[in-house]
Parts: C-alpha cells; sequence; structure tokens
C-alpha cells in the first residue's frame, strides 16, 4: 500500500491559531535524521523503566528510512509502508512527531505536563490527594509550632499548647494515611511518593527543622484488626505506622485488581 502524502508535508509543526511564533529552528530531512539518532542514542543508553527495551528490529528500519530521505533512496513525495512503520515506531516509543519532523518541542512538553503529579488531581476524583494535603499542612504546622516552642525564652503555656494541639493535628492526619483507601493508581503512586518524600526531609521549615522518617506514630492501635490468634494487633504498644501504611496499599491495589 502507498499513501501519497508527502514526506515534506510532514516537517510542519501543527501550530494552534493563538500559539506565539516559535523560534527559529532546523527542519528538512538532515534535521529529522538527526533527531532520530538522538532519540535512539537516548533510548539505548538511558534508564526508562525497569523491564523497558527499544524495540531495535522497528528502530533500525525506522533510522533506514530517515536515512534514505537524506541520501535519496526515499522519494519526498510520497509516504510508504516503510514510512508509515518508521512513524508507527515512534508513536509506540512516546516520540514526538512534531519534534522529530518540525524541530517543535511544545508537543512533548504538553505531554509530560499532563502526566506529573500537578495534573493528577486536577482530572482524578481520589479522597487520598485531600488526605495528603492535610498531612502536608499538618506537617508544616507542627515544625512551625514546634520550633517556637523550642526557642521560646520563657515558659509558655499557650506555645505548649500550641504546639501539642499541632502535634495531635499530625498524627490524626498521619492516620488519614492509613485509613483513607486510594481509589486509583495515581492515588496510590501519589501516596507513597508522598511518605518518601517525607522520610527524604523534603517538608522543612528551615535549615534546623525538616520532616523524618522517625516522626511518624509508632503505636497506632486498630481494634478490629487481630492475628492469626485472634488477638488485637498492636496491643499493648501499638505497631508502626508503616505497617499500617502497608495494608492501605496493598487493600488499594487488591480493590483496583479486583482480587
Amino acid at each position: 500500500m502507498n499513501m501519497i502524502v508527502k514526506a515534506t508535508a510532514l516537517s510542519t509543526p501543527a501550530v494552534h491559531a493563538d500559539a506565539p511564533t516559535a523560534p527559529d529552528r532546523e527542519t528538512g530531512a538532515a534535521a529529522d535524521l538527526a533527531r532520530v539518532r538522538e532519540i535512539l542514542d537516548v533510548l539505548r543508553t538511558r534508564h526508562v523503566r525497569k523491564g523497558w527495551k527499544i524495540d531495535e528490529t522497528a528502530a533500525a528500519a525506522a533510522l533506514a528510512w530517515f536515512e534514505g530521505r537524506v541520501n535519496g533512496r526515499i522519494r519526498d513525495d510520497e509516504m510508504t509502508n516503510e514510512g508509515i512503520k518508521a512513524l508507527w515506531f515512534l508513536h509506540r516509543h512516546g516520540q514526538s512527531l512534531d519534534w522529530v519532523l518540525a524541530g517543535d518541542p511544545a508537543g512533548m512538553i504538553c505531554n509530560g505536563a499532563a502526566r506529573s503529579e500537578q495534573a493528577v488531581p486536577a482530572t482524578i476524583n481520589d479522597p487520598i490527594f485531600a488526605a495528603i494535603d492535610r498531612h502536608i499542612t499538618a506537617t508544616m504546622e507542627m515544625m512551625r509550632t514546634g520550633s517556637i516552642y523550642a526557642h521560646r525564652e520563657e515558659e509558655s503555656k499557650k506555645a505548649a499548647a500550641d504546639a501539642d494541639a499541632a502535634a495531635d493535628a499530625f498524627v490524626a492526619a498521619s492516620c488519614g494515611l492509613t485509613e483513607i483507601c486510594p481509589t486509583t493508581l495515581h492515588g496510590v503512586l501519589a501516596l507513597l511518593d508522598h511518605v518518601d518524600s517525607f522520610n527524604r526531609g523534603e517538608f522543612a521549615l528551615n535549615d534546623d527543622c525538616a520532616a523524618s522518617h522517625e516522626d511518624w506514630p509508632d503505636n497506632l492501635l486498630d481494634e478490629t484488626v487481630h492475628d492469626a490468634n485472634g488477638n488485637r494487633l498492636g496491643h499493648p504498644d501499638g505497631l508502626p505506622f508503616g505497617f499500617w501504611l502497608l495494608r492501605n496499599v496493598r487493600d488499594a491495589l487488591a480493590r483496583l485488581s479486583g482480587a
């Protein structure tokens, strides 16, 4: 099958009517080939994700088509099966045709933003996002009031009461992360990412006051959970936050998989 589509026509980006004028970009067969070679080099040498690998057979065929457009083997006035397969290879490997064929990175930028954490809360209705927001707020308030209390010049009942109240709110918000079950895979990942960020101290009031993996509540109880012998789990001293978080994540994954 031959599709009578000019390959040169592909080297024109789809630009929105209201989009700002793009800077000068190098276009044409040689520029397209250079960008494909760069893509293949990155896909072959950089980490994408565990278990991911490039389709080398399709990659070689795609490269040959782009090289053919430069050396004259491929006519630039029509699209053949070889060309269709080359473009399909790029699509299957998540690459932007606007970038390859027109040097326009706008599609890559927008696609990346669409998959970002910033985009998720606006498009996914999952209660865990609100629970994460509450935990961030409680964390910062606990550090703020705790810092005021620690640096007081004299005993202050108000500062002590504020610090105690903030600590209690932090424990409650932490419990929320173990009790509110994510309803989407995005929510599960967001929960795990949040806990990881907390553990690594990314939430900080200043250089001297930052979150730590040691700050999680370590004596949480659940009256309804028992071990194989019928004993209430966590009694008498409770079990650490990580135990209950893992149960929550496991429950979420079980529901999402239909298990």
